[in-house]
């Protein structure tokens, strides 16, 4: 989940060209291509599997993360996100850990950084008496048994994402992932790699698939994980009705995106919780 930074020169935004504009800024050459991977890990306690509250290790975890040079966003004694070199460390909202990597050439980078990552855990994990698990789900405990992480966007999305299916909270609280964001350098070449992922998306959820169990039960599914987002919000979940049409671009990725109900607005520090209310 991204940080809850403050925004003090957002440009007012216009017209459509003002939006069509921000994705054609995105376009690079491709001897500028990056990935960035954002990689989610499960908190529980070491002596009985239970998830790991905010007051009751995750504060004490982030505050400790921060001797190593990480910087505690917004505050130090209340860290809710770490930043160091291009790097971020967030917090979803059952606790899970993300570390949103920086930009890197190849996977080797990544891996490394994930390496490191997980060896500065170690230094502080096991005193504490936390683990973490890479599964899809968490495997032994349901949603009424994981505590919210105190940031204020979490209220909203809990609030409003009961209202459009059964697997918003199980989503939030039990589940996590791994994505990986990709540079493109032009609408053509945006539209082709959108159609490629959306394709592929289904086949690597079920060649990594690791998350069959969730509350102490068999669930029926090889991925609970995946499965989740058939019943979450089907206005903002599945695959863009329109990514496989010839004339696939900008055009139609923002006519998608801008009819999806939004969770909120924000205004400085403060999100503003929006009913049936979308961008356009």
């Amino acid at each position: 989940m991204s940080r809850d930074t403050v925004i003090t020169n957002s440009p007012a935004i216009e017209s459509r060209d003002d939006l069509l504009a921000y994705f054609c800024s995105g376009e690079k050459p491709p001897a500028q291509y990056r990935v960035g991977t954002e990689t989610e890990k499960i908190a529980f306690h070491l002596s009985d599997l239970s998830p790991v509250s905010y007051e009751g290790g995750i504060r004490q975890l982030l505050q400790a993360l921060t001797s190593l040079g990480w910087n505690p966003e917004p505050r130090a004694e209340a860290p809710l996100a770490l930043t160091r070199n291009g790097a971020n460390i967030t917090l979803e909202p059952g606790g899970q850990l993300e570390l949103s990597g920086a930009p890197f050439t190849s996977i080797h980078e990544t891996a490394s950084e994930l390496r490191n990552h997980l060896a500065e855990l170690e230094q502080f994990c096991p005193a504490m008496g936390i683990g973490f698990t890479t599964l899809g789900c968490r495997p032994f405990r349901g949603v009424e048994d994981v505590p919210w992480m105190p940031r204020e966007r979490y209220n909203i999305m809990r609030n409003y994402l009961q209202t459009t299916g059964k697997s918003g909270h199980h989503m939030m609280l039990l589940s996590a992932a791994i994505q990986a964001n990709y540079d493109y350098c032009s609408e053509a070449d945006m539209a082709q790699k959108m159609r490629c992922a959306m394709s592929l998306s289904p086949v690597i959820a079920a060649l990594f698939a690791n998350s069959p169990y969730a509350d102490n039960r068999w669930t029926g599914w090889r991925t609970r994980r995946y499965a989740m987002w058939l019943d979450l919000d089907p206005a903002r979940c599945g695959l863009i009705p329109t990514v496989y049409d010839a004339d696939f671009g900008y055009e139609k990725y923002l006519d998608w995106v801008v009819q999806i109900p939004m969770f909120f607005v924000k205004r400085g520090t403060n999100f503003i919780a929006v009913e049936n209310f979308t961008f356009a």
